[in-house]
């Protein structure tokens, strides 16, 4: 019976730091972004449910991104986004 719960614990811990992990993606994009870029970017992952917050720092070109509990978004809609507002994707990666 102790092995069960022990194992029952490890398995909920494993589950529950899967889940904290990816809750940050980071973007790096290949073209010089300028404010007008910044404010479209905004918007349109402004849009999107799962993002908690939105941070563009126009010297590293770096789009990093929160996400909210337990939500994920793929990388597919993060390079959508990023054509659809004229930017091409140069790296993603999740924290």
């Amino acid at each position: 019976m102790k092995k069960i719960v022990l194992l029952s614990v490890l398995l909920f811990s494993i589950v529950l730091f899967a889940k904290e992990e990816n809750k940050t993606i980071q973007i790096q994009v290949k073209d010089k972004l300028c404010g007008f870029c910044v404010e479209g970017l905004k918007k349109k992952f402004g849009e999107r449910r799962e993002i908690a917050n939105i941070d563009i720092n126009l010297e590293t070109q770096l789009i990093t991104l929160s996400l909210k509990d337990g939500q994920t978004l793929k990388d597919e809609d993060i390079s959508a986004i990023l054509t659809d507002t004229g930017q091409e994707v140069a790296t993603i990666k999740r924290k």
